[in-house]
């Protein structure tokens, strides 16, 4: 009878669980679809061609080489859209990273922010670009990393119609080269908020 009474607790959880990814509140979400049809079939991510998502605008971001804490390397981020488009480029470092030179033509702002992953604080560069369907253009700047852990640095691409393209760069940081290494290093911890000395661009 134990049994019995076990496997049918186990059996309405299971339904419970089906009914509520079927529930609107459990379906995946999926983003707007992009309002320029057929042009817009541009994967979001340039690091991810094959997602499911398309896209008006293709964003592709990329470390020159994983740096360990105190080192300064490059960051470039590349922009292609498929249609005529005044797109603001927004590109997010976390706490553990500073900008040491913001790309051309966009402006450094801090924003404090509640989420732990983060360090508690994103330094934004951004600005507005206009591009011709088809047509690219690639950002350079200049970071520091200026604690050790794991962080993530994020692109976007945000057009007026939708169809925005976004890309992230994953790494962790380490005491010296050889301890760092882009993805995720098991058994490390997110790299965490400095103080505004530390850098050029930490002011949160």
């Amino acid at each position: 009878m134990r049994n019995h009474t076990a496997l049918t607790i186990v059996a309405l959880a299971l339904l419970a669980g089906a009914l509520a990814a079927c529930s609107p509140a459990g379906r995946a979400t999926r983003p707007p679809g992009p309002p320029g049809g057929s042009a817009c079939a541009l994967p979001a991510d340039a690091n991810a061609p094959n997602s499911e998502w398309a896209a008006c605008a293709r964003v592709a971001a990329a470390l020159s080489q994983p740096p360990a804490r105190g080192e300064t390397v490059t960051l470039s981020v590349e922009v292609t859209v498929a249609v005529d488009a005044a797109a603001r480029i927004e590109i997010d470092l976390p706490g553990g990273f500073a900008w040491a030179g913001a790309p051309a033509g966009l402006t450094l702002t801090d924003h404090p922010v509640p989420n732990p992953a983060d360090g508690g604080c994103l330094h934004r560069a951004a600005g507005t670009i206009t591009l011709g369907a088809g047509q690219s253009v690639r950002l350079t700047g200049t970071v520091t990393a200026v604690a050790t852990g794991f962080a993530t640095l994020r692109a976007r691409a945000v057009l007026p119609g939708g169809g925005d393209g976004a890309s992230s760069v994953f790494v962790t940081v380490g005491e010296t080269p050889e301890d760092s290494t882009l993805g995720y290093r098991p058994g490390t911890g997110h790299a965490r908020a400095v103080p505004p000395s530390a850098g050029p661009s930490a002011g949160c």
